[in-house]
């Protein structure tokens, strides 16, 4: 789940970030309602080829419901608000941007004039460049930020042949389930031409700090 302004200037988006709340806890809600109802199901199979096809669905189901849910209702809150400054907020902290990338920038296409223009509308098209130049085919020329003990980093720096650009955030559930598998790619080939660059997403820079001291993450 993404993290949201703590300061809201009008009572129009206070209202429209509302309207998002109560819909995230309904999608939650039906996902749990829908996940209990399986399971108990599933307690009453005695074939085993029934039981493992449940099984299977009760998985995708239970991934979806700790870290789709937010995915869920930004884009039907989206589709419905295309005209609220809080649109190009919540779309910009989805967890799957890199992989559907398409799809948000089709989302962004569709806003408003008024939600395009935001501050928020301004940072998410920043977000949407950067997300289609680390596409498979995309081309990085340059990749420059603050290292986490508060010095310039630029990608120059990195004389490696292959370079892996991990765009995370502390509070994106997929993002931390691949840091071990990460770690293991660094560990085993950071001496063989290979490093990773990691790029937080978060808002708050003790966030991101907090996310590599947990996780033990050491690479830029």
């Amino acid at each position: 789940m993404g993290k949201y302004p703590a300061i809201l200037t009008s009572s129009s988006l206070q209202n429209d970030f509302s309207t998002f709340n109560l819909l995230q806890y309904h999608i939650e809600d039906s996902l749990k309602f829908e996940l209990k109802i399986l399971s108990d199901s599933m307690d009453n199979i005695t074939d085993r080829k029934t039981f493992n096809l449940l099984a299977d669905k009760f998985e995708r189901l239970d991934s979806l419901s700790k870290h789709g849910s937010y995915s869920i209702a930004v884009n039907e809150f989206a589709v419905n608000h295309l005209n609220s400054e809080i649109t190009p907020y919540l779309l910009s902290k989805v967890s799957d941007i890199f992989t559907n990338y398409p799809f948000y920038q089709f989302m962004y296409d569709r806003l408003s004039s008024k939600a395009k223009n935001s501050n928020y509308g301004k940072q998410f098209v920043t977000m949407l460049a950067a997300v289609k130049s680390a596409a498979v085919g995309g081309k990085v020329t340059k990749i420059f930020g603050v290292s986490p003990n508060g010095k310039q980093f630029s990608k120059a720096e990195i004389k490696d042949k292959l370079i892996l650009i991990d765009f995370w955030a502390s509070w994106c559930g997929p993002c931390r389930e691949q840091m071990p598998k990460l770690k293991y790619l660094y560990n085993e080939y950071k001496g063989r031409g290979f490093n990773i660059i990691g790029i937080s997403l978060d808002d708050h820079k003790k966030d991101w700090l907090n996310m590599i001291t947990d996780s033990s993450l050491i690479w830029p």
